[in-house]
């Protein structure tokens, strides 16, 4: 399935039961990893994916409950498949 989404975007938030694989086919996202139970971002915990790098969410694919633990959300006009 091809999600596109522009900027602000979310594609999965936090707390969220993961259900894909995600590979970034166009665009950049920002993956921001929470510090503490209050949802606080840390700066530490932002990391910037830009395409051709990356896939995301690897862990559904042979974990069936997995939860995100942190928000990923579009940086620029993006699209996965």
């Amino acid at each position: 399935t091809r999600n596109r989404l522009v900027e602000g975007d979310p594609l999965f938030l936090r707390g969220e039961r993961a259900t894909n694989l995600y590979f970034l086919r166009k665009g950049s996202l920002v993956y921001n990893l929470t510090d503490g139970p209050n949802g606080h971002y840390s700066e530490q915990g932002i990391t910037i994916l830009q395409e051709g790098q990356a896939w995301v969410s690897e862990p559904a694919l042979w974990v069936s409950e997995w939860i995100h633990i942190g928000s990923l959300t579009a940086a620029t006009e993006s699209e996965t498949l």
